[in-house]
């Protein structure tokens, strides 16, 4: 018996049926395998977010040279940065540390940035962030990172990479230059607290946002 041209488009929708079928199958699998975003991929993506940009402080408006030493402050962007004590790797505080205005470039970022030494920068923000980027670094001794009220003291920031601290997620990337490392920390989480510091230490570019 012959098939009439009702047959054939019955035939012919079926085939189409099946296409976008296995075609949605196909697009689900390379979904899944995709795998989750590096370190690197997040900070990128988080610095590239023109919808969302971060607010930045990076330090010019401050005098080169001039000191702020433990309970000193300045301000910059709406942003209250006071210094306050730091931990040493053997669990001892000092209170004789300082944060000062350098600009030779130590923390990898143009410009001027923050050298901190045997001190943390307690930063508080004109609003509660969800997120926060810093430009950092490090060239000598422990470092100091306490994430609301929770304090991690360690020798390098690259340990807590992909850890979680007081609910907050930590991302860290890191390059090795001549006598330290220079990175990057993206905190992802609702930080009511921040301070950070070190002791030959060096920050700049330190954004955040909700």
């Amino acid at each position: 018996m012959k098939k009439s041209i009702k047959d054939y488009l019955v035939i012919l929708v079926g085939l189409i049926v099946l296409s976008f079928f296995f075609a949605s199958c196909m697009s689900v699998e390379v979904q899944f395998d995709e795998g989750p975003l590096s370190s690197a991929e997040r900070i990128a993506n988080e610095l590239a977010a023109f919808s969302n940009p971060f607010v930045f402080i990076d330090y010019e408006a401050l005098p080169l040279g001039a000191p702020f030493t433990f309970g000193n402050f300045c301000f910059e962007d709406g942003t209250k940065m006071s210094a306050t004590q730091f931990k040493w790797l053997n669990g001892i505080d000092t209170f004789a540390g300082h944060f000062k205005a350098d600009n030779h470039g130590m923390a990898g970022f143009a410009g001027q940035d923050l050298l901190i030494n045997n001190a943390r920068v307690h930063f508080d923000f004109p609003i509660t962030p969800d997120k926060v980027v810093i430009f950092y670094g490090e060239y000598g001794g422990n470092v100091n990172l306490m994430v609301n009220g929770v304090l991690r003291n360690v020798e390098d920031f690259l340990p807590l990479d992909g850890t979680t601290v007081a609910g907050v997620d930590i991302y860290v990337t890191e390059t090795s230059v001549p006598g330290g490392v220079q990175g990057v920390i993206l905190l992802d989480g609702t930080i009511s607290a921040l301070e950070i510091g070190g002791q030959e230490f060096f920050i700049d570019h330190v954004g955040f946002k909700n």
